[in-house]
């Protein structure tokens, strides 16, 4: 009996596992399995609709940029070919006059595929008129000129032409991009630019001069021979434009010519090749020829040649 009971139970047990067996292989993990795989079914769906997204992303963003540039080039022209003299030629036509000094140096050409670019240093002295006329006219022609790191101070330029009391004037400098080539389609032809509004453009004329004394200072009148006259010796020569030259003393420059009145002297030769303005100064009765550059060496100095000789004169004769 007993042995007949537990070979009840062991059927029993046996008939359990091989139910919960078949309950787990036939039921249970095909419905787990379906339920995986329409998990990954939907995870793949969401990813090809990310990845379409980002690929309808990335074309509207393509579109939007060259809709950009499109809408850009209605306002600005960038040649597909640009040259140094056409750069040269459109600043002189910028700068026809107001002007003592307008130096322009090229510094570097720069190039990348969405644009190509030139920068230029510019250092001059002026009027602040010409000058803001000359950024006006820079920041809304089409022409895609662009100015950086301007930077200015008040002068009084001197000439001999003028009044002895000078011109107000201002000295800049400034960085200076020219743009060429770059992308198809980033500039149309000049012709089919639109026209910038007026009212969107910065006021044309000069609003206020800055920099002009609301109070002159007075130069020292002197019965000296020497007074307003620039000491070479001590003075900066800043620029030499054609048969002129220009020397900085303080916040004050000075524009010589041959034959112009120094202190001590005059100038006898003016050359721009070389850079070079010579002068004739006489100091305690002895006559000296200095050479002075635009570098920071000290004028040189040599005795004057040929038979010197000072006359005393007496007041209402002649020598």
């Amino acid at each position: 009996m007993k042995t007949y009971l537990n070979t009840l139970i062991l059927f029993v047990v046996a008939l359990a596992i091989s139910g919960a067996g078949y309950y787990v292989t036939e039921v249970n993990q095909p419905a787990t399995l379906k339920h995986l795989r329409d998990v990954d079914r939907v995870a793949r769906l969401q990813h090809a609709q990310v990845a379409q997204l980002l690929a309808e992303a990335e074309q509207s963003s393509d579109r939007a940029d060259a809709t950009v540039r499109k809408w850009n080039s209605r306002f600005r022209y960038v040649p597909a070919d640009l040259s140094t003299p056409d750069i040269v030629d459109y600043l002189e036509e910028l700068t026809p006059k107001g002007f003592e000094a307008f130096d322009v140096r090229l510094e570097d050409v720069q190039e990348s595929p969405d644009v190509n670019h030139y920068r230029f240093s510019i250092d001059g002295t002026g009027q602040y008129k010409s000058l803001y006329e000359f950024v006006w006219q820079i920041e809304n022609r089409p022409d895609f000129y662009r100015i950086h790191d301007l930077e200015m101070s008040r002068t009084t330029v001197f000439e001999e032409s003028r009044s002895s009391r000078g011109t107000e004037m201002v000295q800049f400098s400034m960085t200076l991009d020219a743009y060429f080539g770059g992308l198809d389609g980033l500039s149309t032809d000049r012709d089919l630019l639109a026209d910038v509004p007026e009212e969107a453009k910065p006021a044309a004329e000069l609003p206020h001069n800055s920099f002009y004394p609301l109070v002159r200072e007075r130069r020292t009148v002197s019965s000296s021979s020497n007074s307003g006259l620039v000491d070479v010796r001590h003075a900066s020569l800043v620029s030499i434009a054609g048969s002129r030259a220009i020397f900085q003393d303080g916040n004050s420059q000075f524009i010589l010519y041959e034959g112009s009145s120094v202190a001590n002297g005059t100038i006898v030769r003016i050359d721009p090749l070389n850079v070079v303005v010579r002068a004739s100064l006489t100091i305690d009765g002895k006559t000296e020829i200095i050479d002075i550059g635009m570098d920071s060496t000290p004028p040189s100095y040599r005795q004057a040649e040929g038979d010197n000789r000072l006359v005393p004169v007496e007041t209402g004769q002649n020598p």
